[in-house]
Parts: structure tokens; C-alpha cells; sequence
């Protein structure tokens, strides 16, 4: 199992996203971070990790536009929790607006 994941910007924002990766199964032990970019409806697929460290810790997506900024994060504070299940159980993570805020998303998502 390699970290593999697909994200798609749905907001009104170009987006500047951070991916977390955890090492091995020690949450809050950092492997690598990974960073991209996520234009105005751009679908993206991203490897961020190896057979050894597949697992994300954290997803990181913010966005400065026309003076109006906005940042939204998810952060795994346990193994096992809600957080940790989603994060590493969705093939495809979508990026929504809610007003200016960015929401986190799925339509896959498996408890």
C-alpha cells in the first residue's frame, strides 16, 4: 500500500495545500510534508508516501484571494479516530467553499 490520494478544489480559490505524513503508525511523528497547488476546479492525484509511511497525519489547505484569506486544517490527535479514519480511508478528498471558509470533504467516506 502506497499514500495515494486524489484532491479536488471545489472552492472559488486557487489553493495552496500541505500534506502531512506520518511515519510508519506514530501519530505526530513527521516522515515528509508535501505541498502542491490546486487550481480553480483542478482534480489532482498525489503520491505523498511509500509502503512504509502510506498514513497522512494532517491536511493543511489555505487560500489568499482579493485581499479575503482562509485557511482550514485536519489533524489526526489519535490513531484510530474519527480524523485518522477519514483522512486515510478516502480515495478522494474534495476542498469546498462554505461562505469564505474552506470545508473538507468526501463522498467515499468509509467509518
Amino acid at each position: 500500500m502506497e499514500g495515494i490520494k486524489e484532491f479536488i478544489n471545489d472552492t472559488c480559490a486557487e489553493l495552496n495545500v500541505t500534506l502531512t505524513v506520518r511515519e510508519r503508525d506514530n501519530v505526530g511523528c513527521i516522515f515528509r510534508r508535501e505541498e502542491f497547488c490546486l487550481h480553480i476546479g483542478e482534480c489532482k492525484k498525489v503520491c505523498y508516501g511509500n509502503e512504509m509511511n502510506p498514513f497522512l497525519d494532517c491536511i493543511c489547505a489555505c487560500y489568499c484571494d482579493f485581499g479575503q484569506c482562509a485557511s482550514t486544517e485536519l489533524a489526526v490527535r489519535k490513531r484510530g479516530c474519527a480524523v485518522d479514519r477519514f483522512i486515510n480511508n478516502t480515495p478522494k478528498i474534495f476542498f469546498l467553499n462554505a461562505g469564505p471558509s474552506i470545508v473538507i470533504s468526501s463522498l467515499h467516506w468509509c467509518r
